[in-house]
C-alpha cells in the first residue's frame, strides 16, 4: 500500500473526505502533503502507520460515551453516532445540541441505537 493510500485510510478513520466534486463537476483529491497536514492538525503523528496505531490505541482506551470527535456530513439522510455504553447498561436517554443551536433527543435500548 502506498503512503498516499495509507494517508487516505487514516483520513477516512477521522472523517476527512479524500475526494470532492466542485461546482463544475470536476473531481479533486488532496495531495499527500495536504492529507499529512490535515491529519497532523488532529494531533496525530505524520507517519500514517503510527497515526493508525495511535487511533486504534485511543479507541481501545476511550472512556464510555462519545468519541472526542464525530463529524457528520450535514446532508447525511439518516445520521448515526456511536455511543459506547458500560457493560450491563440497558438503555439511555440521549440529547444532542447542534452547532446551529437546534436540539434533538431520544431513547436507545443500548443495543442498536435509537
Amino acid at each position: 500500500m502506498s503512503r498516499l493510500d495509507e494517508l487516505r485510510r487514516v483520513a477516512d478513520l477521522i472523517g476527512i473526505h479524500t475526494r470532492h466534486v466542485d461546482a463544475l463537476g470536476v473531481q479533486h483529491e488532496p495531495s499527500e502533503e495536504t492529507l499529512a497536514a490535515l491529519i497532523a492538525a488532529f494531533g496525530l503523528p505524520s507517519d500514517p502507520k503510527d497515526a493508525a496505531d495511535r487511533l486504534a490505541e485511543e479507541e481501545m482506551a476511550a472512556p464510555f460515551g462519545l468519541a472526542p470527535v464525530q463529524i457528520i456530513v450535514q446532508e447525511t439522510p439518516d445520521p448515526t453516532l456511536s455511543l459506547r455504553l458500560p457493560p450491563g447498561t440497558g438503555a439511555v436517554d440521549w440529547h444532542c445540541r447542534f452547532e446551529d443551536g437546534t436540539k434533538a433527543s431520544g431513547h436507545s435500548d443500548g443495543a442498536a441505537g435509537g
